[in-house]
């Protein structure tokens, strides 16, 4: 996976986890709702000022961002 996608897919996880949407990441960093879109989609990258922006916001460091989270279950307790 290209960090790219990595990127998108912990904007993904990471919004979704905070509540956010893509109008939020647009207002964010002053764009369109249509390139926030693509840039959660992974279409796009993000600019550089963009992903520290992004990454503040989501209280994650950039290098986070680019090595990508993964969602581990919880298991409840019998």
């Amino acid at each position: 996976m290209d960090t790219r996608s990595k990127i998108a897919k912990s904007l993904q996880l990471l919004m979704r986890d905070q509540g956010k949407s893509n109008r939020d990441l647009a207002q964010l960093v002053e764009c369109s709702e249509n390139h926030a879109s693509m840039l959660v989609r992974g279409k796009v990258a993000p600019t550089v000022i963009e992903l520290y922006v992004i990454a503040d916001w989501l209280g994650v460091t950039t290098d986070q961002l680019g090595r990508g989270f993964t969602v581990v279950p919880v298991q409840e307790a019998a």
